[in-house]
């Protein structure tokens, strides 16, 4: 379940910092400010009718949320950027 709905077919690419860094250099663009972040835990479709497993789930969810933290490596990534060549 997981796997097919991370890897599904509307997901184009996954990003460390590293490579998002090296695709906005390699069009022009660096990053003035890079930020880490996690979609609210409540606004996450888990398609079960357990809330028991429901619950569970949000629980992992949370403790992935803290580790993406300590390592940085977010669930989401917001950067902002600017022209490496201004005109």
């Amino acid at each position: 379940m997981a796997y097919d709905r991370v890897y599904s077919g509307h997901h184009v690419h996954h990003f460390t910092r590293k490579s998002l860094e090296l695709l906005l250099a390699d069009h022009g663009l660096l990053v003035e400010r890079h930020i880490d972040h996690d979609a609210p835990i409540g606004a996450m479709d888990i398609p079960v009718s357990s809330k028991l497993v429901d619950s569970v789930l949000r629980f992992g969810l949370r403790m992935l949320w803290f580790a993406g933290r300590l390592t940085r490596r977010s669930y989401l990534q917001t950067v902002i950027v600017r022209n490496a060549h201004p005109a």
